[in-house]
């Protein structure tokens, strides 16, 4: 939180709904805009526990609850596991390496050793220096990838071949 009297915005997981709970603040959001990767959503249901969320609005001076104007979910990869690793700690999704921690939520499954090579899944996060996406929640959309959907992911274009027009990011080369 931050600003004058407490305006501001805050980042962090859902960790519990009776209104939204993120970093120990409860938020009112009844009359908030609400906005699920790009889409209006019409409540709370339309998010999950573990799911990283910014929120605009005010802290009480109690500093435990406050009231929204905006929340905002946007995942950072929905994609196919590319790559299983048997550490219980790492998995490869359309290229990009996803860390689990013992705060990360699963939707869906119990363990990332669930998963299977081919599986969709939705990851909310946030990148360590090292640009792996450590992950506030995984939820197994898909058993399978269907021709023709529509998949998400984001980070740093590196090796950018405006010729062959091909870029990479992380393991993923993209032909475009």
């Amino acid at each position: 939180t931050g600003g004058i009297g407490g305006t501001g915005i805050a980042a962090g997981p859902i960790t519990a709904f009776g209104s939204i709970f993120v970093n120990g603040v409860e938020y009112d959001i009844d009359q908030a805009t609400l906005t699920r990767n790009g889409l209006p959503a019409t409540g709370q249901n339309d998010y999950r526990i573990g799911e990283y969320v910014t929120i605009k609005g005010t802290v009480n001076a109690d500093g435990l609850t406050g009231t929204a104007t905006e929340v905002l979910f946007s995942n950072e990869v929905e994609g196919t596991v590319t790559s299983l690793s048997n550490d219980g700690v790492t998995i490869g999704i359309m290229g990009q390496m996803v860390r689990v921690n013992d705060s990360s939520v699963f939707h869906g499954f119990q363990q990332l050793s669930e998963l299977m090579m081919g599986n969709v899944v939705e990851v909310s996060g946030v990148r360590d220096a090292q640009n792996a996406l450590v992950a506030a929640s995984i939820t197994l959309e898909r058993e399978r990838y269907a021709e023709g959907e529509t998949l998400e992911l984001k980070g740093i274009i590196q090796q950018l071949d405006p010729v062959a027009k091909t870029f990479q990011m992380d393991g993923l080369i993209v032909d475009y």
